[in-house]
Protein backbone atom coordinates (compact mmCIF):
# COMPACT_ATOMS: atom_id res chain seq x y z
CA UNK A 1 0.00 0.00 0.00
CA UNK A 2 1.30 3.44 -0.91
CA UNK A 3 2.23 5.91 1.78
CA UNK A 4 -0.26 8.65 2.66
CA UNK A 5 0.75 12.16 3.58
CA UNK A 6 -0.32 15.67 2.63
CA UNK A 7 2.64 15.78 0.20
CA UNK A 8 1.69 12.45 -1.39
CA UNK A 9 -2.00 13.38 -1.59
CA UNK A 10 -1.14 16.64 -3.39
CA UNK A 11 1.12 14.87 -5.90
CA UNK A 12 -1.47 12.14 -6.50
CA UNK A 13 -4.20 14.70 -7.15
CA UNK A 14 -1.90 16.48 -9.61
CA UNK A 15 -1.19 13.26 -11.50
CA UNK A 16 -4.89 12.36 -11.66
CA UNK A 17 -5.73 15.83 -13.03
CA UNK A 18 -2.92 15.84 -15.58
CA UNK A 19 -3.78 12.43 -16.99
CA UNK A 20 -7.43 13.37 -17.29
CA UNK A 21 -6.75 16.77 -18.86
CA UNK A 22 -4.03 15.67 -21.30
CA UNK A 23 -5.19 12.21 -22.30
CA UNK A 24 -8.72 11.73 -21.03
CA UNK A 25 -7.44 8.94 -18.79
CA UNK A 26 -8.94 8.23 -15.41
CA UNK A 27 -7.09 6.64 -12.51
CA UNK A 28 -7.89 6.62 -8.83
CA UNK A 29 -5.87 8.62 -6.34
CA UNK A 30 -4.81 5.32 -4.76
CA UNK A 31 -3.24 4.19 -8.05
CA UNK A 32 -1.59 7.59 -8.47
CA UNK A 33 -0.23 7.41 -4.89
CA UNK A 34 1.18 3.96 -5.56
CA UNK A 35 2.90 5.07 -8.76
CA UNK A 36 4.37 8.19 -7.18
CA UNK A 37 5.49 6.16 -4.18
CA UNK A 38 7.22 3.71 -6.53
CA UNK A 39 8.90 6.64 -8.30
CA UNK A 40 10.14 8.06 -4.99
CA UNK A 41 11.53 4.62 -4.11
CA UNK A 42 13.35 4.40 -7.48
CA UNK A 43 14.83 7.88 -7.03
CA UNK A 44 15.96 7.01 -3.49
CA UNK A 45 17.58 3.80 -4.68
CA UNK A 46 19.28 5.38 -7.68
CA UNK A 47 20.60 8.33 -5.69
CA UNK A 48 21.36 6.26 -2.58
CA UNK A 49 19.38 8.58 -0.36
CA UNK A 50 16.42 8.11 1.94
CA UNK A 51 12.85 8.40 0.75
CA UNK A 52 12.40 11.74 2.47
CA UNK A 53 15.38 13.20 0.59
CA UNK A 54 14.19 11.65 -2.68
CA UNK A 55 10.88 13.51 -2.42
CA UNK A 56 12.81 16.74 -3.01
CA UNK A 57 13.43 15.54 -6.59
CA UNK A 58 9.83 14.50 -7.30
CA UNK A 59 8.42 17.91 -8.11
CA UNK A 60 5.25 18.97 -9.88
CA UNK A 61 7.37 19.55 -12.98
CA UNK A 62 8.78 16.02 -12.81
CA UNK A 63 5.29 14.57 -12.45
CA UNK A 64 4.06 16.64 -15.39
CA UNK A 65 6.94 15.44 -17.60
CA UNK A 66 7.46 11.83 -16.48
CA UNK A 67 5.64 8.68 -17.54
CA UNK A 68 4.85 7.49 -14.02
CA UNK A 69 1.93 5.30 -14.99
CA UNK A 70 2.33 1.93 -16.65
CA UNK A 71 -0.08 1.64 -19.61
CA UNK A 72 -1.74 -1.63 -18.47
CA UNK A 73 -3.00 0.08 -15.33
CA UNK A 74 -4.76 2.92 -17.16
CA UNK A 75 -8.52 2.94 -17.60
CA UNK A 76 -9.99 4.73 -20.61
CA UNK A 77 -13.32 6.39 -19.90
CA UNK A 78 -16.13 6.79 -22.37
CA UNK A 79 -18.42 9.74 -22.01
Amino acid sequence: MARRSPWMNEKAQLLVRLLDKRYGLTITEDVAREDISDHVDRVATMMRVGQQAAKFYVTDEVIAASPLISPPRLVRTTS
